[in-house]
């Protein structure tokens, strides 16, 4: 039957659109024409195509006034359906019950028969051809039994399966498989084997309780009688046949109701359809439930999965460990104490958490896991869960073990136990396993690689076994030991807690699901003879292999090894003559070699993608290139260590020669610089860095030799100059000429200016060793024939400025006029002393004007302030002296003209008689 229960990551309505099983797409066949029908009678009703009004007797249906016949004969179908329909339900549910009933008694019965053999008194060897033969049968009797039930022709030729049905002797299985009561043969057959183990002395219980198993074998074989009517019984052919013509009719009916009864021609093609589909899918639900063992419809009881069930019960009876014995108590749960064994009977427990106490798993805390380190929570878009706060661990199961997860082999690591499931590690190659994420880990010699994770449940570790005998070509394996795996799993983030929960099967399991699947196939694809054809002996299996897979007698025999050490996962017999024959399938063989060797290219692919990156990134001399070339080397490839390790100490010269680069730029130091860039140029480094040092290192080589070029201009020497000149050109070799041309040609000024002065200074011209030693001051010359030349000239100056001194001293406009012109035309006197001079003269010559002028004018005033500027002016001789009588003569006069108008001024005063005065 379909589970069709909300499945996680999907809403709950997502089963309203589900196909698998549904009805809807058969109805919708049925229903479709019919509503097109109604929607072309409205719209040729409303053309009018056939009359108007109740002329329309073709579309209109307008003899039918009244709506109350339409709604009997609606509700009369849709009873007879309904009846019929739960009259097929209670047919379904006793056709289960009953199925699993005698199912379950003739189980019973086996275990009993199981369960009687304890204790026996005879040979075990004796014990145990009697355990597998009546193992055998019963499988052999539910196999028979549910063949019968099932309607499908598969079924019937080729029948279900059993416990190594071949194991039973080819007389009986012929006669089995000519027998057209095969039940009935099973019982017998297992009565008779029951009948004579009691008289063998086989079971070691009294033979009373021995009935007990052949009366649940007895029941079940009523309750299959009960099965059987269920089966075989159809529904009442005439109630069949109304049903059929009851729904043909409506149909028919249903598009013209629907002209009459609607406005638009929308309303007839909906309703039509709404009323129709629901009705027919109603039919064939009724029809479905009718036939309840009819495997071909996934809604019916699957006989598969009861054979499997009632398989797996069998086997559990025989299972070594389940026969060892009942379970025993521990030794620390009687103590002999009555009182205290009452009180630790007491203690509420259940069988899980028990067993994991058992086993050693402790609670650790996070701090603990990740060694106090700052836990991250990385959220995921598919999970709200949040990362507990402690897992359980076990020393036992966290170690590496081995199983099939995802119907793949694979090597894994139990993390611990997260919630109520248990986190695993898989090998990174198990990536194509469903429902697995990737995390980054380290491994034990420090690379950095990948490691997969996945969810299973709890109970699903006891699947997980520490020892495998597979060969190492068969399952996925750790590629490396890593450190750490808990806590990097653990920092991943909460999101693995969204993961689905991944199935881990026994070989058994696949073994018997694999048969399944074959007889599925046979059912949808038709299952002949030659499908018996897949077994083959040695030579046959070389010969395939060699002539249809291409591969070679070594690798078809290796093959053949390998096989034979997986009796669980391939069929084997032997023919005929005793030769072994083994389960070769060249189309899954086929497969499975095309993705070995798809995956070995692909492996091989992203090596040498992995070397051409490093190479690439070597040869381009960057750190991020490379950084990015080893990390997809070491996480997705499986570049040996020793070349990861050359690549890393690579770009560990190139990190530190990176740091030296960009120490040295923050310094600014050319010899830093030079070192930083030596050290980058041997490890191969060629990044952005070492192109800013190499600019830098050149900028300041050029502004380190510009300025000892302007320092030799400002000293102002030739071989200064000249020496400058050279280690610049030297510095600069290759970079720049910058300054070095100007440098040049101040020095051949220089030089020929030196040249000109030597010549002045040979002559002793006094004009051309000014003319020199001024044009040495202008462009910044010093030597020692500058030197000579401005000792040359401060001797004439010296005489020149003497005389000057002894005029602008005498006070005489006309000398220091006549001196001025003499040194004007000698040009020997230096500028400012000649302007000195000049700015005297014109001194004196205002003073002596300005006296001329005060002399003319009476003013007394005019004739002081004119004194004091020859005074300033230093201007001597007749003229000032002649001044200086005039103003002492005016003063003079000037206090003798006061003194008379003194007088005056008292004698014009008139007198004035005091009190008194007359009187006397």
């Amino acid at each position: 039957m379909i589970d069709y229960g909300a499945k996680k990551g999907q809403p709950s309505w997502f089963l309203a659109f589900q196909l698998t099983g549904s009805v809807f797409p058969h109805c919708f066949y049925i229903v479709f024409p019919i509503s097109v029908l109604a929607l072309v009678l409205k719209i040729l009703h409303i053309e009018a195509v056939f009359g108007e009004g109740k002329k329309d007797f073709v579309t209109g249906f307008y003899f039918l006034v009244d709506g109350a016949p339409w709604s009997g004969f609606s509700g009369f179908v849709s009873f007879v359906i309904v009846f019929r329909l739960s009259a097929a339900y209670s047919t379904y549910w006793s056709a289960y019950t009953t199925a699993n009933a005698f199912l379950g008694d003739w189980s019973g019965s086996a275990a009993s028969a199981v369960s009687f053999c304890r204790g026996s008194k005879q040979p075990e060897e004796q014990v145990e051809v009697f355990l597998h033969k009546v193992i055998r049968l019963y499988s052999m009797l539910s196999a028979c039994a549910l063949q019968e039930l099932s309607p499908r022709k598969s079924h019937q030729v080729w029948g279900l399966l059993t416990l190594n049905s071949g194991g039973i002797d080819e007389k009986s299985l012929a006669m089995l498989d000519g027998s057209n009561q095969r039940v009935d043969l099973c019982y017998h057959w297992i009565q008779q084997v029951i009948v004579d183990a009691q008289n063998d002395s086989i079971f070691g219980v009294p033979p009373p309780m021995v009935s007990r198993t052949l009366a649940e074998l007895s029941s079940g074989m009523g309750k299959f009688g009960d099965a059987k009517k269920h089966a075989t019984t159809q529904f009442n052919f005439p109630y069949a046949q109304t049903c059929k013509w009851l729904l043909i009719l409506y149909s028919i009916l249903m598009p013209f109701m629907m002209v009459r009864w609607s406005d638009w021609a929308s309303g007839a093609f909906i309703f039509t359809f709404v009323q129709l589909f629901f009705i027919w899918t109603l039919e064939a639900i009724t029809i479905i439930l009718e036939n309840p063992f009819d495997t071909s419809d996934p809604n019916c009881i699957d006989v598969f999965q009861l054979q499997l069930s009632m398989n797996g019960s069998l086997l559990l009876l025989l299972n070594p460990r389940i026969r060892a014995g009942p379970p025993q108590l521990s030794e620390s749960a009687i103590t002999g104490n009555i009182d205290g064994d009452f009180e630790a009977l007491q203690k509420r427990d259940t069988v899980h958490k028990a067993i994991l106490k058992k086993e050693g798993w402790q609670l650790t805390d996070e701090n603990e896991l990740v060694h106090g380190d700052v836990v991250q929570h990385v959220g995921h878009c598919c999970s709200s869960q949040r990362l507990p706060k402690e897992i359980a661990r076990s020393a036992n199961y966290c170690c590496t073990r081995y199983g099939i997860i995802d119907d793949q082999k694979t090597a894994a690591i139990a993390i611990g136990v997260f919630g109520d499931d248990l986190i695993i590690a898989v090998p990174p190659t198990a990536r194509k396993l469903k429902s697995s994420a990737l995390i980054r880990v380290a491994s034990v010699t420090g690379r950095n690689t990948k490691v997969g994770v996945k969810k299973i449940s709890i109970q699903d570790r006891h699947k997980l076994h520490k020892e495998h005998d597979w060969l190492p070509a068969d399952f996925e394996k750790f590629p490396f030991e890593y450190q750490d795996l808990p806590a990097a799993v653990y920092k991943a983030g909460s999101w693995i807690m969204g993961l689905d929960v991944s199935t881990v099967r026994r070989q058994e399991e696949l073994a018997v699901e694999k048969r399944i699947m074959e007889a599925k196939r046979a059912d949808s694809q038709g299952f002949g003879i030659d499908q018996l054809n897949t077994l083959q002996t040695f030579e046959d299996f070389k010969l395939k292999l060699m002539t249809e897979a291409k591969l070679t007698e070594e690798e078809a025999t290796l093959e053949w090894n390998r096989r034979l050490h997986l009796p669980n996962e391939y069929d084997r017999d032997t023919d005929p003559q005793g030769r072994l024959m083994i389960e070769l399938r060249m189309d899954a063989f086929k497969e499975r070699l095309q993705e070995v060797k798809k995956r070995e290219q692909t492996q091989a692919k992203k090596l040498e993608d992995a070397r051409k990156a490093i190479a690439a990134a070597v040869e381009k001399g960057e750190i991020e290139p490379m950084e990015k070339a080893i990390q997809v080397a070491e996480v997705e490839t499986t570049m040996s260590d020793e070349e990861l390790v050359a690549a890393k100490t690579r770009l560990e010269s190139w990190r530190e020669a990176d740091g030296q680069l960009l120490e040295a730029i923050s310094v600014r130091k050319t010899a830093v610089i030079r070192n930083a860039l030596t050290a980058a140029e041997e490890a191969g480094l060629k990044n952005q860095n070492c192109d800013a040092a190499l600019t830098l290192y050149r900028q300041l080589i050029v502004e380190a030799a510009q300025a000892q070029l302007q320092e030799a201009l400002q000293v102002g020497e030739i071989e200064n100059l000249e020496q400058a000149i050279e280690k610049a050109e030297k510095d600069m070799a290759g970079i720049s000429e910058k300054g070095v041309k100007e440098a040049r040609e101040q020095l051949g000024s220089w030089r020929k200016l030196e040249e000109e002065i030597t010549a002045a200074c040979e002559s002793k011209v006094l004009s051309e060793l000014k003319k020199g030693v001024d044009a040495a001051a202008s462009i910044g010359f010093r030597s020692r024939e500058v030197a000579l030349a401005k000792q040359l000239l401060a001797e004439q100056c010296a005489t020149d400025l003497e005389e000057l001194e002894s005029a602008m001293k005498l006070g005489s406009p006309k000398k220091l006029h006549s001196v001025l012109q003499d040194l004007a035309e000698k040009n020997e006197l230096a500028a400012e002393d000649l302007k000195r001079g000049q700015e005297c003269l014109k001194a004196q010559q205002s003073g002596y004007k300005a006296l001329e002028d005060a002399m003319a004018s009476p003013q007394i005033d005019s004739l002081k302030q004119a004194l004091r500027a020859a005074e300033e002016a230093k201007l001597q001789g007749p003229l000032r002296e002649e001044a200086e009588k005039k103003l002492q003569e005016m003063e003079q006069n000037s206090e003798l003209e006061q003194a008379l108008q003194e007088a005056d001024r008292i004698e014009a005063q008139p007198t004035v008689e005091l009190p008194g005065e007359a009187n006397t």
